[in-house]
C-alpha cells in the first residue's frame, strides 16, 4: 500500500501530464501548431521536476537524473 507522501508525489505527475495535455492541445486547436509529442513529454518532465523541487523538501535529485529516470526518484524519494 502506498503512503499518502508517495500517492501525493505520483499525483504531482498526473497534474503536469494532465496540464502538459491540456496546453498542446491549446496549441494544437488555438494556434494551430502540430502535436509534438516530445515538447509533452519535456514539459511533464521539467513542470514536474521544478514543483517537487520546490514544494517538497525530502527531493533531492537533479534535473539530469529526474530525466533519466523520474519513477526510481519517485520510489526512492524519503
Amino acid at each position: 500500500m502506498q503512503s499518502a507522501k508517495s500517492r501525493q508525489l505520483w499525483a504531482v505527475i498526473w497534474t503536469a501530464s494532465i496540464w502538459g495535455l491540456w496546453n498542446q492541445r491549446n496549441n494544437c486547436v488555438f494556434r494551430s501548431s502540430a502535436f509534438n509529442e516530445n515538447n509533452l513529454w519535456r514539459f511533464i518532465l521539467g513542470f514536474s521536476w521544478q514543483w517537487l523541487h520546490t514544494y517538497n523538501t525530502s527531493f533531492c535529485y537533479s534535473f539530469e537524473q529526474w530525466c533519466s529516470n523520474p519513477g526510481t526518484c519517485l520510489l526512492n524519494c524519503n
